[in-house]
């Protein structure tokens, strides 16, 4: 039976003989060789038996943050969601390459040194979409402070999916964006414990500040932050809303400050100064 006309099955089922018969103990170096060989050229057709019949598939990400993510076979930017878009495309195809398939190294006919048996690989565009999807969904913290009703799973997403298609099935969309929405929310839930117990903002993760965005939820710990300044006399950290510094006095908006009483006496006298010199 020639390659051409040998099926995948009938492939594994001869590379595990070979490696059935590498395993024993009374075999030939001129034999061990050949099975080397032979098991070279059948990694090689199962790569092609995988790459023609494979098609591509489609991750989608509903979020405005794209991923650049690097793998052992190939490296990925994941699209971002534009402003004025339901979600972002991007197209996965298969990749080929070579392995070390844990055959062991052995030593090079002409002398120099050894060389590593590599054999031939595929990775099919489902494989590699799921491990794309792992890396940006699996990977999250775990959520340690939020309140699981019985029955309910908060599944951790970044609200990148497959789909087999270009456009995503309506029932599919929905599904995801629900997850999206749950899991954000609990972000949200995280971020309000912690700032809750430990007043300090500083302690809350990043992605509960995204969630805040994508629900449109602003709460004093984002808001916070965000609006945050310093003091352009000592350099402290500063709400964006402060009068005064109360770490060295010095006056960051005059008018609120003298409406509000926060002025000594020199600073009234140097307040009506700045005040003659604008009239």
């Amino acid at each position: 039976m020639s390659d051409n006309t040998l099926s995948i099955e009938a492939l594994h089922a001869e590379m595990n003989q070979i490696l059935g018969m590498l395993s024993g103990t009374e075999v030939t170096a001129e034999a061990r060789e050949l099975a080397h060989v032979r098991i070279s050229e059948i990694s090689d057709l199962m790569t092609k038996f995988a790459k023609s019949g494979d098609v591509s598939v489609y991750l989608i990400n509903l979020l405005p943050k794209r991923w650049y993510l690097k793998r052992s076979y190939a490296s990925f930017l994941i699209a971002a969601k534009e402003k004025d878009k339901a979600f972002s495309v991007t197209e996965i195809t298969g990749y080929s390459g070579k392995i070390d398939t844990g055959r062991g190294a052995e030593a090079r006919r002409d002398g120099r040194g050894w060389q590593v048996k590599l054999d031939g690989k595929y990775w099919s565009a489902m494989q590699v979409a799921k491990d794309l999807s792992r890396q940006i969904n699996g990977d999250l913290p775990p959520l340690q402070h939020v309140d699981v009703n019985e029955g309910q799973r908060i599944e951790k997403t970044q609200g990148v999916f497959i789909s087999p298609s270009r456009m995503p099935a309506p029932e599919l969309l929905e599904t995801e964006r629900a997850k999206l929405n749950i899991y954000m929310s609990a972000l949200v839930e995280e971020g309000n414990y912690i700032y809750r117990e430990t007043g300090n903002m500083r302690r809350i993760n990043g992605l509960s500040r995204e969630a805040c965005d994508y629900l449109g939820i602003y709460t004093e710990w984002h808001r916070s932050l965000k609006l945050r300044e310093y003091c352009e006399g000592c350099g402290a950290e500063l709400r964006a809303s402060v009068v005064k510094c109360q770490t060295c006095g010095a006056i960051r908006d005059w008018d609120r400050a003298f409406s509000l009483g926060m002025l000594d006496a020199q600073q009234k006298r140097d307040y009506e100064q700045r005040r003659k010199q604008v009239a």
